[in-house]
């Protein structure tokens, strides 16, 4: 199998993906490492894109493992399109990879461990996500 790496300019810290065709497609959000620090990042992240009326859905593993309600729903396996966001650290970034792959899916990590040398986005700096997003 191949994994496909999508353009990306690293600028400032940030990671500014091409994603202009993407755009008609929701979000998917997978954060499936069990975490306390996971859980209230995933939620800050939910309340960020509700505020900026972007549409998403959350893998529904993740929604269990976390206890999250009130999103729409997705089964990751079955998604085909659109901007994959995983929360968790390089390992949860690795573990979408045969999935993504096969759709060549662009998945953004955003770090929530020490050092994240796929997932370098911090959740500390949502709007940097708007710049990726826009």
């Amino acid at each position: 199998k191949r994994v496909f790496f999508y353009p990306v300019l690293r600028y400032g810290g940030g990671i500014f993906i091409i994603y202009n065709a993407l755009q008609s497609h929701p979000l998917t959000l997978v954060a499936r490492k069990p975490s306390a620090t996971v859980k209230q990042s995933l939620e800050t992240l939910i309340q960020f894109l509700t505020d900026q009326q972007q549409p998403f859905q959350v893998d529904i593993l993740t929604m269990s493992q976390h206890q999250i309600n009130e999103v729409q729903p997705v089964d990751f396996e079955t998604v085909e399109q659109g901007l994959v966001i995983c929360l968790g650290g390089d390992g949860s970034l690795l573990k979408l990879v045969d999935h993504a792959a096969k759709y060549q899916l662009p998945v953004l990590g955003i770090n929530m461990g020490k050092l994240g040398f796929l997932a370098d986005l911090s959740i500390q700096t949502p709007e940097k996500l708007l710049a990726i997003l826009a």
